[in-house]
Order: C-alpha cells, then structure tokens, then sequence
C-alpha cells in the first residue's frame, strides 16, 4: 500500500479560499485588476483545490478518508485502498507506508509572461506527479497610456501537459503592463494549480 504524497502544502490563504471539490473554484488572483508595477515575469503555481468532476472525467477519484482529509486516487481502487493515492504533504496519514513524492521546491509548477514589441508570451508548466494537465482558465490583461485588453486564453491543455502561445496587441504602449489576471490549471487526477500572477513591463 503505497501513498504518493504532494510535496508542498499550499498557503494559509489560500487554503482558506480553495479547497473547493466538485465546485466552481475561485481564481488564484484577483480577476482582471490592473496592476502599476512590473512583477516577476515566472513565477510559482501553488496546489489549491481538487476538481472532483474533472477527477471523474479521467479514471480518477476525490474521497474522504477517516480523517475529514480530501485526497486522489485512481477509481479502480476499492474502498479501503490507498494505492496511488495523491495527499497534500501535511494531509498525509503518519505511517511508515506513506512515501513522499517531489522534490524541494514542491510547488505544482511555473507560470510566465513576457512581453516583447507589440506582442506577449505566456505559458505554464506542470509538475509531472500532480498528474497532466487537462484544462485552463487563464487570462492576461495588458494595459498602456493608450488602451486595455483582456486576453481570453481559456482551453484545453495538449497532451504533452505543458502549453504556451503567444498573442498580438493592437494599441500602442509606451510602455506596455502586462500580467496573468486569472490562472489556473486542472490536472487529470483533479488537482488545481493557481499562479500567482507573472507579469512584465516592456517597450513597443
């Protein structure tokens, strides 16, 4: 009986405002809310939530154990089974069988925006052992003297997990303030991901 543990836990906060199952989750930031100063332009995706529908959708289960503690598990496992059991680290039951999976930077993966000319880049990475990631919401908002545009970038992930693009501006910027206003990626065992909102400063 083996327990595969997530390695980080994720914060307080949003502990608190997303460990959602089988609802509509909340994003990782403040939706569309325009920033003034540059930030980071990759930055950490922390573990926030289950998505038990979309566990459902790809062979997988959200149970409860006896604990109160929400985790994933393939659903071919019976009741009583904890083989391929996906756990937060401090959610892990205490027993000698429990084997932590990750590594010291535990968090779900990365999350960039960069911009450059008339145009930016995003994309996001996903470590492998919170499972492939299957869908996104993610917007970037970009702003200038000269206008403001929400990119809608919603969609599926490709099969390799991982996924970038790239999109034009058609306003001028001087300079441009672009940023990921709502991120989250959904992973095919139901983890949820949120970035914390990569952004960068740049001339056309």
């Amino acid at each position: 009986m083996v327990v595969t543990a997530i390695r980080r836990a994720f914060t307080a906060a949003a502990a608190s405002a997303f460990l959602v199952v089988g609802v509509g989750l909340a994003p990782a930031v403040a939706k569309d809310s325009q920033l003034t100063q540059p930030l980071e332009t990759t930055v950490d995706m922390e573990f926030i939530g289950f998505d038990a529908k979309v566990a459902k959708q790809n062979g997988y289960d959200i149970r409860t154990d006896e604990r109160g503690v929400k985790y994933s598990i393939p659903d071919t496992e019976p009741q009583g089974s904890m083989n391929g059991a996906f756990y937060l680290p401090k959610d892990a039951p205490a027993s000698g069988e429990v084997s932590i999976m990750g590594t010291v930077d535990g968090n779900c993966g990365t999350a960039t925006l960069t911009g450059a000319g008339k145009s930016f880049f995003t994309a996001y990475a996903i470590k492998p052992w919170f499972g492939a990631a299957f869908k996104h919401t993610w917007r970037v908002a970009v702003s200038s003297s000269s206008g403001y545009q929400v990119y809608n970038l919603d969609g599926f992930a490709p099969l390799i997990g991982n996924w970038s693009t790239s999109r034009s501006i058609s306003f001028a910027g001087k300079p441009y303030n672009g940023w990921v206003s709502t991120g989250t990626v959904t992973t095919r065992i139901g983890a949820v991901c949120g970035s914390m909102t990569p952004g960068d400063l740049w001339y056309s």
